[in-house]
């Protein structure tokens, strides 16, 4: 079915009410459209997120022809990147898909963290 802002915050009141679980982190999945999406929709989710006390994430792809700025952060998401405290780029190489942070909490991103995504094992290592 279509993801709503709705539909998240039934289901976490249900989770909350009924079934006694908080969880404390959210993965979204193909939303939103970072094209057209209105800044008030990300207000909205960054308002879940705070009631429920939770994390969100949200995935957005990039394309070789996107434009990005001098930090790399494709335009479609900068004009809304202040409603998002962490950005992460995965970069696929040969066999490992590193990891790099293009903006953290408050200020600028650490170069010395060296992360990568194993696609066999699907974790997280340092490399």
């Amino acid at each position: 079915e279509v993801f709503t802002r709705q539909r998240l915050r039934q289901t976490l009141e249900f989770l909350r009410d009924h079934a006694e679980f908080r969880p404390e982190m959210v993965e979204i999945e193909g939303w939103p459209d970072f094209a057209t999406v209105e800044a008030e929709e990300i207000e909205a989710l960054g308002e879940i997120a705070r009631d429920f006390e939770l994390a969100v994430w949200v995935t957005g792809h990039t394309h070789r022809d996107d434009a990005i700025d001098a930090r790399g952060i494709p335009e479609w998401l900068a004009r809304v990147e202040e409603h998002f405290a962490v950005i992460m780029s995965l970069e696929p190489e040969a066999k490992h898909i590193p990891i790099r942070f293009v903006k953290v909490h408050g200020g600028s991103p650490r170069q010395d963290v060296h992360l990568e995504f194993d696609p066999s094992t699907l974790l997280i290592r340092w490399s």
